[in-house]
């Protein structure tokens, strides 16, 4: 399990299923059983990305206190809104969350426009090449 489980919150990955210890596991987090073995290794790369989350939170709360705000209340800021903005993203039906980034933006509104800006500057395909660096090193 993931630290995050400390705070009875996260994924914990379990395989094969087996209802005593999922009912264990789910007094510590969202347990997840995949369909086959092979896919914890999977579920074990995106784990990789817990530093850079930070990082980018970081960067976020940072930018918040250098515009003003408290660094303290900036970082609960971020963390709430990030925290938030996770929770609605677990729960979309489907794992559709392609659809939240589309409704969450307004025309010409400040979504929008970050949105376009990080599109302009390659969007998010950087997160699949570092996944795609992890997983080299991993089966190496």
């Amino acid at each position: 399990p993931l630290p995050c489980t400390a705070l009875n919150t996260g994924p914990v990955v379990m395989y094969p299923g087996n209802k005593t210890v999922r009912e264990l596991f789910s007094r510590v987090g969202s347990v997840i059983i995949p369909e086959r073995e092979t896919q914890l290794d999977t579920f074990s790369l995106i784990t990789s990305l817990m530093a850079p989350f930070y990082s980018f939170t970081d960067t976020i709360a940072a930018w918040g206190a250098a515009r003003g705000l408290d660094r303290a209340q900036s970082a609960a800021y971020t963390g709430a809104m990030l925290k938030a903005l996770a929770l609605i993203a677990e729960t979309e039906p489907g794992g559709d969350i392609q659809r939240l980034v589309t409704e969450s933006m307004t025309p010409g509104g400040l979504n929008e426009t970050a949105m376009n800006h990080l599109s302009d500057r390659g969007g998010f395909s950087g997160i699949t090449a570092v996944l795609d660096a992890v997983a080299d090193r991993f089966s190496s």
